[in-house]
């Protein structure tokens, strides 16, 4: 998905890594999604703000991590595929914020998939340090 929606993007290796860095004035101006789609939203975020030049690699070697099974993965894969097709301009047929899962014993069952997203930490007001505050 992301070679034909993104295809500028992909060079990058491990793009679900869930390492990421970035400077916190790159990070403060694009909205974060919350959940799965983190990595993928703050990808094509970060490449449209700053351009794919502005994204840099670095081989951090052979991670290592428990696994899940396929089918237990069809939640985290749908809110990837959510945050693709939101920054592709597409949405997702239908309101349900569910997706259908194949069990192993071939039978379906209805999963939640999360798609929140915050806006850019730069466009909401913080309070002010000055605030005045109750006397006694």
């Amino acid at each position: 998905m992301i070679s034909r929606y993104f295809p500028e993007l992909s060079g990058i290796r491990q793009p679900l890594s869930g390492e990421y860095a970035g400077r916190r004035s790159a990070l403060e101006a694009v909205p974060f999604v919350e959940g799965w789609g983190v990595e993928m939203g703050l990808l094509i975020d970060i490449a449209r703000e700053f351009g794919v030049e502005s994204i840099a690699q670095a081989d951090l070697g052979v991670r290592r991590h428990r696994n899940r099974a396929l089918h237990e993965l069809t939640p985290q894969a749908a809110a990837i595929i959510n945050v693709m097709l939101r920054r592709a301009g597409c949405e997702a047929t239908g309101q349900s914020e569910q997706v259908v899962r194949l069990l192993p014993d071939g039978s379906l069952e209805w999963v939640p998939v999360e798609s929140r997203e915050r806006p850019p930490a730069a466009s909401v007001q913080q309070p002010s340090a000055c605030a005045e505050r109750p006397t006694s």
